[in-house]
């Protein structure tokens, strides 16, 4: 039962997060590449990388992965609306961004988990 009420805290401050900078940089940056659920992603992306590095090495830390990983960064990160993004670019012709925003997304994403890794090795090391 903790961990349920874990996950539904964080999902609840994750998608508070997300919706709040995703509404912000869409009123900042008006374009059609979405760079706010890049940017959140990518975030998600290093924090999980760093909340689970940092796990693994403090057991003690067993509510990071309710709290943090599966409720924040869950509630946080979009994979739907990444997927809905990357069509609405191709459906309108933007072929290439389209292709961009794809890799873009994979590869950061992949590099931001393994500096958050890295990352929280040497802050505890």
């Amino acid at each position: 039962m903790k961990n349920l009420f874990l996950v539904a805290l964080g999902g609840m401050i994750g998608t508070v997060l997300r919706y709040g900078i995703s509404t912000g940089m869409n009123q900042i940056v008006k374009t059609d590449f979405p760079y706010a659920t890049l940017l959140i992603n990518c975030l998600g992306c290093f924090f999980i990388g760093y909340f689970f590095q940092m796990s693994q090495t403090s057991p003690h830390l067993a509510w990071v992965k309710p709290l943090l990983m599966i409720g924040l960064l869950g509630g946080f990160t979009t994979f739907s609306s990444f997927a809905l993004e990357g069509i609405h670019l191709f459906g309108s012709g933007q072929t290439i961004t389209a292709i961009l925003y794809l890799i873009a997304s994979n590869g950061l994403g992949y590099l931001a988990a393994y500096w958050g890794a890295v990352t929280s090795i040497r802050l505890i090391d």
